[in-house]
């Protein structure tokens, strides 16, 4: 191939965009993959359609094609994916059956607008108990406890901490 075969012509564009090619794909086609310029021209676009009737299967039954493609890359039987509905928000938001504390902890975590993570940190790692890491609201930036409960190194020598000089 010499590098002028690498010029397309507008009436080349023109004769492609008659056989449904756009000019994407003929610069693809000639530069890329190296087609002749005639074959790049003439050969219409292949469509992969691999699971035929199954697509307008689920989309009659509601299931949209994006939704479909999704379920079989999970893992999903192609049949399957194209027949079970989807589920409402009400049905993906239901409670969850095995919890690790009891219901009250995640409804007060809730009512002060408490994060998880910051709930586990306080019950796992500073061990304060259930009903004070569910209820006692986080700080703001820039605040500060003034008691010294929950201070580290006090905590662990139970003992009033007192600057040597």
């Amino acid at each position: 191939m010499s590098i002028y075969d690498y010029y397309i012509t507008p009436e080349e564009y023109e004769q492609a965009e008659s056989n449904g090619i756009d000019r994407w794909t003929v610069e693809r086609r000639i530069r890329d993959f190296c087609w002749s310029k005639e074959r790049a021209i003439t050969e219409k676009k292949k469509r992969y359609n691999y699971y035929g009737d199954l697509v307008q299967t689920a989309i009659k039954n509601g299931i949209k094609r994006n939704t479909f493609y999704a379920r079989i890359d999970r893992g999903m039987c192609p049949e399957k994916a194209a027949t079970q509905k989807t589920k409402n928000r009400s049905e993906i938001k239901a409670p969850i059956p095995n919890r690790l504390y009891p219901d009250w902890v995640y409804k007060n975590l809730k009512q002060n607008k408490i994060n998880r993570t910051t709930f586990w940190k306080r019950v796992n790692e500073y061990g304060w108990p259930l009903e004070k890491a569910s209820t006692m609201k986080p700080l703001k930036r820039g605040q500060r406890i003034t008691s010294n409960e929950n201070h580290y190194f006090r905590k662990a020598n139970n003992a009033d901490f007192k600057r040597s000089v």
